[in-house]
């Protein structure tokens, strides 16, 4: 159900204009402040509505899985709502500070590297390049590697983990590999 980059097509208008919004977000957002709070009051979704919490959700999952670059991103999202009306007025990531500016330009060399050395490959050629560095760069994190409350680190799970410290799960593989296709 995912979109490529740049399409929107599987959405209907509130749930375009809501990816939308977080991606540009994303894309201006100060970086060093660990929560990131989108003003989404124009949009009329309603804490009462489970349309619009499904709307909410959808937007917010495919913003962050069609873009794997902003690994940065949390996972989860919250939302402030006015107590009378139940309007959402406000949506809030979470920003992972951890990762500085050093660790996103290394992270942008790495990809660009990546994609250099496929240069010139034709897509399928491309596609097994990636797969094949993937799995021979890559330590599939198992499950006796859990944390105490049965989760696997963060980092394990977004394409940061996979391509700069070879440590992933499945959505981190899955994450890297879109990336660079």
């Amino acid at each position: 159900e995912y979109t490529r980059p740049d399409e929107t097509r599987l959405m209907d208008g509130t749930e375009e204009a809501l990816y939308n919004r977080i991606l540009e977000a994303i894309e201006g957002a100060d970086l060093t402040k660990e929560e990131l709070t989108i003003n989404i009051s124009d949009l009329y979704l309603y804490r009462t509505n489970p349309e619009d919490l499904d709307r909410l959700k959808r937007a917010f999952e495919r913003a962050v899985n069609d873009h794997p670059q902003y690994f940065y991103v949390g996972n989860s999202m919250s939302y402030f709502y006015n107590s009378t009306s139940q309007k959402i007025t406000e949506v809030i990531l979470s920003i992972d500070t951890s990762y500085t500016e050093a660790d996103r330009r290394a992270f942008q060399e790495k990809v660009g590297e990546l994609v250099d050395a496929a240069a010139g490959m034709s897509d399928l050629e491309a596609a097994l390049f990636f797969h094949d560095y993937l799995v021979t760069h890559i330590y599939y994190t198992p499950d006796s590697e859990r944390e105490s409350d049965g989760g696997f680190p963060s980092v394990c799970h977004n394409a940061y983990g996979a391509l700069m410290n070879g440590d992933a799960v499945c959505q981190g593989y899955a994450l890297a590999y879109k990336l660079l296709l």
